[in-house]
């Protein structure tokens, strides 16, 4: 929305001519070179489909949104994927769920909660499971038992289970990525 609105803001300043001014367009253009080029890239497009002339101090605005842009997904990216599995009771599951975001927010994205283990198999993409009961049905996905008033010591054990599934995230994307540009015939 907040890069509609500034796209809609620089159509206006271009008709017009009355651009703003970047003070920090000579630090992104020098040390953002690949962001400040998809920025130019961008911009050509709005020149060449509205005939309108796009300086580089709007260019690197437009850089500044797209950095930004790219910094939020990475930050997405590299958070676990976590699902709650908490039987409701008095709206304990809420209370939990608001524990665990409070304290985990920047390690974790709580994709959903399940009042029982067989709504699990909709989370196909969860990192790991958090779960106030024993599973029962042999679910391959990394789980932990935790309490249902997340304690201290429940938040020191899933920070240490999140500390390995990261690394395991990141070990199998390394054997991914290798696997995508080895071929046996080079060897």
């Amino acid at each position: 929305l907040r890069f509609s609105l500034h796209m809609k803001k620089l159509i206006l300043r271009a008709r017009t001519r009355h651009f703003s001014h970047n003070p920090l367009k000579e630090y992104i253009k020098k040390d953002c070179p690949l962001v400040y080029d998809i920025a130019v890239n961008l911009c050509s497009v709005l020149v060449e489909k509205m005939a309108l002339y796009v300086n580089d101090d709007e260019i690197s605005y437009v850089a500044f949104y797209l950095g930004n842009a790219l910094e939020e997904s990475r930050d997405y990216q590299s958070r676990i994927k976590i699902v709650l599995n908490c039987p409701s009771y008095l709206s304990n599951a809420q209370i939990l769920q608001k524990r665990i975001e409070s304290m985990l927010k920047k390690r974790v994205y709580l994709m959903g909660i399940v009042s029982s283990e067989e709504y699990l198999e909709e989370y196909v993409e969860a990192d790991l499971i958090l779960t106030t009961c024993q599973l029962s049905n042999g679910i391959q996905k990394p789980n932990l038992i935790i309490t249902p008033f997340f304690s201290d010591q429940d938040m020191f054990r899933v920070e240490q289970v999140l500390d390995r599934v990261k690394r395991d995230k990141r070990v199998n994307s390394f054997c991914n990525i290798f696997k995508k540009i080895t071929f046996p015939e080079f060897f």
